[in-house]
Parts: structure tokens; C-alpha cells; sequence
């Protein structure tokens, strides 16, 4: 069993979490940032807040805010009723070359 540094047994039950290489990729990155952006200008031109369109979406507020500043990428479910309920065609920004 692994030790503490005062050297008593470690019993948390945290497992250490690996990080994923996808999510620091050129294209991951790019995804997110197009999308986010693409999603917050349509918002404003259709005059939602946050809050209306998470709640609207059914996600949080936070997690409609880190789209929109590109730190991540929703899943397909949510990416599409984003996408319908900003009036907005599901197409994905094709990556520069």
C-alpha cells in the first residue's frame, strides 16, 4: 500500500486521472473555438442570455460558458440542440490546412 509522506498507509480512495491527449490537440482546440464562437454571435444576434438559452438547452450556465469561450466541446446530444435552438445548421468549421 502506497505511503504519505509522514509515512502512515494512504487510504483516500482517489484514483489518480489520466489526462487526455485529445483535448490539448491543434484540432480539438480549433473545434472548440469555432464553435464557441459561432454559438455566442448567434445568441446575441438572436438577443438570449446565457441563462435563457442553458436553461433552454438544459445544461448549466457554466458548462453553456466554457462552450462559448472554446475550453470544451459539448457532446452530440447537446451540440445539436444547441444547433436547433440557435437556428443554426449542425455543419462543423472545417480545420484550416
Amino acid at each position: 500500500m502506497p505511503e504519505t509522506k509522514a509515512g502512515h498507509p494512504d487510504i483516500s480512495r482517489k484514483k489518480k486521472r489520466k489526462k487526455r491527449a485529445g483535448k490539448t490537440s491543434p484540432l480539438y482546440q480549433y473545434l472548440s473555438l469555432e464553435i464557441g464562437k459561432k454559438f455566442r454571435a448567434q445568441r446575441l444576434s438572436l438577443g438570449l442570455t446565457l441563462s435563457e438559452l442553458s436553461d433552454a438547452a438544459g445544461i448549466s450556465l457554466s458548462f453553456l460558458s466554457d462552450i462559448e469561450h472554446g475550453r470544451t466541446l459539448p457532446g452530440l446530444e447537446t451540440f445539436c440542440v444547441l444547433c436547433h435552438l440557435l437556428r443554426l445548421s449542425p455543419d462543423l468549421p472545417a480545420p484550416p490546412l
